[in-house]
């Protein structure tokens, strides 16, 4: 047997996005975002949103490991734990 895939969690692009400092973050509402470098929860204030990640973006999240997938509408997550 080899090793069991990862669990995937897809989810809507539109909440993939850039803080003004760089941090690329997945909003989960509230004001709370997830860091997707270091699956961190953060709190964060409206002033401090850039942008939602665009293609280039995501794709050098693909190739750091950050971001499994993604296509037009959603991009996909390794499940992280429970915070």
């Amino acid at each position: 047997m080899g090793d069991p895939k990862p669990t995937l969690l897809w989810i809507n692009r539109k909440w993939f996005f850039r803080l003004n400092d760089g941090t690329a973050a997945l909003d989960w509402g509230e004001d709370m975002a997830q860091v997707l470098s270091s699956g961190a929860f953060i709190r964060y204030a409206a002033d401090q949103y850039s942008h939602l990640l665009d293609d280039d973006e995501l794709a050098s999240l693909v190739n750091t490991g950050r971001v499994a997938s993604f296509n037009a509408h959603q991009a996909a997550i390794y499940a992280w734990p429970p915070r």
